[in-house]
C-alpha cells in the first residue's frame, strides 16, 4: 500500500501493485494554510489583515505539510496545524 497527500486537501491510499485507489479521506479545512485547497472554498477577501497576498491563493491548494508514518495498522501525517492518526485498511 502507498499513502500519501494532495495538493486538493485530500489523503489517500493506493495499492501499490495496480494504483489502484483504495480510500480517499478529505483534510479538516484550515483557513490560516496557505494555499487554501479549492475543496475549502474561497479565500478571505484580500483586504482583510493578516492574510498574505490573494496571488498565493490562486493555485489548486494544499494541506498535507509532513511526509506520512506507518506504525502497525496506523498512518499518521500532518495536515495543516492537524496531526492524524488513520486506520491504514480503511482511512478511518
Amino acid at each position: 500500500m502507498l499513502y500519501d497527500g494532495s495538493w486538493d486537501g485530500f489523503f489517500f491510499a493506493l495499492d501499490a501493485q495496480t494504483g489502484a485507489l483504495k480510500w480517499r479521506i478529505q483534510l479538516d479545512c484550515q483557513a490560516s494554510i496557505v494555499p487554501v485547497p479549492e475543496v475549502c472554498g474561497r479565500p478571505p477577501p484580500p483586504w482583510v489583515s493578516g492574510f498574505p497576498d490573494p496571488a498565493r491563493f490562486q493555485t489548486a491548494g494544499g494541506i498535507v505539510t509532513a511526509s506520512r508514518a506507518v506504525v502497525g495498522d496506523s498512518v499518521y501525517f500532518s495536515g495543516g496545524k492537524t496531526l492524524y492518526r488513520v486506520r491504514a485498511a480503511d482511512g478511518r
